[in-house]
């Protein structure tokens, strides 16, 4: 079951990622067992057979400096879980819990970009007739200045059905405002030179980032996102 799955690793990735990842059963598990549950959960919510679901602890390594996630993409606005809009768990090694948000990759345009598409895909949602799923925020307490939403669930508050019934109001959502984002990111002119390099290790991710805020003179705003977020770039994966 999902959130069976979810606890199992929360409470066990960090042991778990001290043994060799090669071959690891736990790792094998989460990436085929655990995916087909979450394929389960979204199939009994749309018979669409345009989403992916993937589980991640890592490619050739264990993450590093990141949490293991999982994720629910449309193939209509991605074909990977690097870049532009999909729905995002953010599953804590420190065993406090996860965050589930409508997010976008790192690898597509910088980061002001990325928050004007947020503040953008807010207030479509607004203007529609959906209600904000309980528990989900937009203001500076979501996960990111890139998440148009996310909630937080303590480790206690994780359950198959609770995140049937929230993925049962969000899956509509976020296919509501595929269209919004398809198009709002046609006035971007997208250079090679800013996409950020998926080869990089985490430190120059972070470095990529903070160069990107602060030749935008958003400086200040990282600082104080960095502070009150108890360090934004190690809570999620991108």
């Amino acid at each position: 079951m999902l959130a069976e799955d979810i606890l199992e690793i929360i409470d066990n990735f960090e042991t778990e990622s001290k043994k060799p990842f090669k071959d690891n059963e736990f790792a094998s598990r989460i990436r085929n067992e655990f995916k087909e549950d979450l394929e389960k959960v979204v199939n009994e919510i749309t018979s669409s057979d345009k989403y992916r679901v993937k589980f991640s602890v890592g490619n050739m390594g264990w993450l590093k400096n990141r949490n293991p996630w999982a994720g629910i993409r449309n193939i209509d606005v991605t074909d990977t879980f690097k870049e532009r809009f999909y729905i995002f768990f953010n599953i804590h090694k420190d065993g406090t819990g996860m965050e589930i948000s409508l997010d976008q990759g790192f690898d597509f345009l910088n980061p002001v970009q990325r928050e004007e598409i947020a503040n953008y895909l807010f207030k479509k949602f607004e203007e529609s007739e959906f209600e904000i799923p309980d528990g989900f925020v937009s203001d500076d307490n979501k996960l990111s200045s890139d998440s148009v939403m996310s909630r937080f669930f303590n480790r206690d508050e994780l359950s198959t059905e609770v995140l049937f019934e929230v993925l049962e109001q969000l899956i509509p959502i976020y296919e509501y405002l595929i269209p919004y984002y398809n198009d709002f990111i046609k006035r971007y002119e997208v250079e090679e030179d800013k996409f950020i390099d998926t080869e990089a290790d985490d430190s120059n991710l972070e470095f990529e980032r903070n160069m990107w805020m602060i030749r935008a003179g958003k400086g200040a705003y990282l600082l104080n996102d960095f502070i009150t977020k108890n360090n934004l770039f190690d809570k999620r994966y991108h």
